[in-house]
């Protein structure tokens, strides 16, 4: 409890002592200028600024209605009982963002009965509900983040932060389906990169995982963004280019290669250049989900096996 020596014609005119006294809700009352002249210990505790101002509109701000604390007097005046606020209250200078309930009143005076006073309580119940129903939504979020990144991490590779196989496994049968009701079509492409072993060797496994992200990024960047790139396992990739043909399989074969080769990778004091080869099928071409991926391989090791650095169809 504190009562500010300015204010004390105001505290013996009201007797404001027994009015704050007989408050149970956190409450404090203010001059009709915004001046504090007293509040209970229960406002102290929620508010703990008030402890050390003499100025209301430094503990909160009303943001329920348009206007100022100094200009509340005249619209409190025009009513009557309680008047239903919202308050954003002040925290070591700063204003926090969530606001609370709150209720203003009109205290007159005892001889001249003319305003004199306002009196602003805290809603502690609804106060209690709007902070549990916070705590409640909060949770949630939590909860929801949580669980977006686990699904996340379930479907994507850790070094590459591609598509995991698991993920392409699914994609690729969801399109399937697509495929055989004659909707659209799609192409599975297989990618390997020549030599990765040789490089693994001569400069050690920190440099291969720095070659198979450079690699990763750059079949990442020439895809669109309906296709799905993913790490199949090693050195091994797959995308799977949806509402596709294969003539535009090869542009995009085209590209993502002649990008490959312009690919410099520097990792442990070496530069390195890559190439790839490739092996490619469309969904239409084949009769099951797995033929797809047996025909892509297959392709893929006809381009190893012809020189390297270079992409093969399979075969119809």
């Amino acid at each position: 409890m504190n009562i500010f020596p300015f204010n004390r014609s105001v505290e013996e005119s009201l007797s404001i002592r027994s009015v704050i006294e007989n408050i149970t809700e956190a409450a404090v009352i203010t001059t009709l200028e915004g001046n504090i002249v007293n509040y209970n210990h229960r406002f102290s505790a929620h508010v703990p600024s008030v402890l050390h101002t003499k100025k209301i509109e430094e503990v909160f701000e009303v943001t329920s209605i348009n206007c100022s604390i100094k200009e509340m007097g005249k619209v409190i005046s025009a009513r009557s009982g309680l008047f239903p606020v919202r308050l954003a209250l002040y925290d070591k200078g700063e204003r926090n963002s969530e606001t609370s309930p709150a209720y203003v009143s009109m205290l007159k005076s005892r001889n001249s009965r003319k305003p004199a006073a306002l009196i602003y309580q805290l809603d502690e119940q609804l106060l209690r509900f709007t902070q549990r129903l916070a705590q409640i939504t909060n949770a949630k979020k939590q909860h929801a983040r949580l669980a977006r990144r686990s699904k996340l991490e379930a479907t994507t590779d850790v070094l590459t932060r591609l598509k995991n196989r698991r993920f392409v496994q699914s994609f690729a049968e969801l399109h399937w389906y697509s495929c055989i009701r004659g909707v659209d079509d799609a192409v599975l492409v297989m990618f390997d990169i020549d030599h990765f072993k040789k490089i693994n060797d001569a400069y050690g496994h920190d440099v291969g995982d720095d070659v198979i992200k450079a690699f990763a990024t750059c079949l990442k960047e020439e895809a669109r963004a309906a296709d799905v790139v993913g790490r199949w396992g090693g050195e091994e990739f797959i995308v799977i280019l949806t509402k596709c043909t294969l003539q535009e399989a090869r542009i995009y074969l085209h590209r993502a290669m002649n990008k490959i080769r312009w690919l410099k990778v520097t990792s442990g004091g070496a530069t390195l250049s890559l190439t790839a080869s490739a092996g490619y099928c469309a969904f239409s071409q084949c009769n099951a989900l797995e033929e797809v991926y047996q025909k892509a391989d297959e392709a893929l090791y006809r381009a190893k096996h012809s020189g390297r650095d270079t992409f093969t169809r399979a075969c119809d």
